[in-house]
């Protein structure tokens, strides 16, 4: 009986070194297994973060764009009627010059008020008025009608305003139509 005793000591034995080396073997790979999830997590962790950077950049420049439109909307909302009233501060100005003398004295004060509250509209709107004369021809605001031969202004030189020019925002809405100096 001893000896049976014995080998069935010797299959426990030999049975537990298996399970103990399987357990092993178990925890080893698992332990491998972790290491590998666990590069891999900080992998999708990383890709994650840049993602989520650019997107934040991609954002930011899309609200970026977005309130610069939106300014721009704003500040030249008013250009088509703006344009639509030139013809009209053009038409007063005529009159005004037309009506100044002493028999029309109370047509002209009228109409000059009412083109004083136009050009006043215009200034609470940004809107300037190209109308300097002695400056600089400038072809991006000025639009030349006629040339003149004058020793007395320097060369390519405004002589003198035919139509007013308007600027909305630094924005050309009607160049000035000018008379400019040729030596």
């Amino acid at each position: 009986m001893i000896d049976n005793t014995d080998e069935e000591l010797k299959n426990n034995n030999n049975v537990d070194e298996k399970n103990i080396l399987t357990d092993d073997n178990k925890k080893i790979n698992q332990t491998i297994d972790n290491i590998d999830l666990k590069k891999e997590l900080k992998t999708l962790q990383d890709i994650f973060v840049n993602h989520k950077s650019l997107l934040e950049k991609e954002i930011s420049t899309v609200r970026n764009r977005i309130d610069r439109d939106v300014k721009n909307i704003y500040k030249f909302s008013l250009e088509k009627i703006i344009i639509s009233l030139l013809p009209v501060i053009d038409s007063l100005e005529c009159a005004f010059k037309l009506f100044d003398n002493e028999y029309t004295k109370h047509i002209s004060t009228i109409i000059e008020s009412i083109l004083n509250d136009f050009l006043f509209l215009l200034k609470e709107y940004n809107v300037k008025i190209i109308n300097e004369t002695n400056v600089v021809f400038n072809p991006e605001i000025h639009q030349a009608m006629s040339l003149v031969m004058d020793p007395n202004i320097k060369d390519n030189h405004v002589v003198s305003t035919i139509q007013k020019g308007y600027l909305l925002h630094n924005r050309l809405l009607r160049p000035a139509m000018v008379i400019v100096s040729k030596c």
